[in-house]
């Protein structure tokens, strides 16, 4: 896996007390994206998270926001075991709940994630890597999280990493 070389430039901002924070600090993660990044941008986002400070070369953790979509339910024959128990501790701790039309998951509480990886592989329920699948608007253009930190290394973008956060958020441990 490919992990950016330098720290990002890193503005630290607090989650707000109400409302929600600026669309421009939401990482998106479009269905399909892991597909050779094939996705439809005109299509809805299918989840969205925010970095957590501090920023990490490794390990960047991540929280991923209420009403973001999981695929599938239902475990695949091939899930591995860490992803498989870390959607079984999320409905144990009643942070997702299943969508009406009975194959994906639905976020319902603040959820943070150890790793961005570990977070899009949950979230499209198959190998991923989040420092690629996880995108950053740019103005109108969309940007893989991996290229965002290389930007923001020398200044030409700033990356938002957030501290305090919300009171509801289930911390999702590093192993099972």
């Amino acid at each position: 896996m490919a992990v950016p070389e330098a720290a990002p430039m890193q503005i630290e901002v607090s989650y707000p007390e109400s409302g929600n924070p600026p669309d421009s600090h939401f990482l998106r993660f479009f269905e399909g994206t892991h597909a050779m990044h094939r996705f439809d941008p005109k299509k809805p986002a299918a989840a969205f998270a925010l970095l957590v400070a501090p920023a990490e070369k490794r390990n960047q953790r991540i929280l991923l926001l209420p009403d973001s979509a999981i695929a599938r339910a239902e475990a695949g024959p091939s899930e591995v075991r860490n992803r498989r128990n870390t959607i079984a501790f999320l409905e144990e701790k009643r942070a997702v709940k299943k969508c009406k039309d009975g194959h994906n998951l639905s976020v319902i509480k603040h959820v943070l994630f150890p790793s961005v990886s570990r977070c899009s592989s949950c979230v499209a329920r198959t190998n991923t890597n989040g420092w690629r699948e996880w995108m950053v608007l740019d103005g109108s253009r969309l940007l893989p999280l991996e290229e965002a930190f290389d930007r923001s290394a020398c200044e030409s973008f700033n990356l938002f990493f957030y501290r305090r956060l919300p009171d509801d958020t289930l911390e999702v441990p590093f192993r099972f």
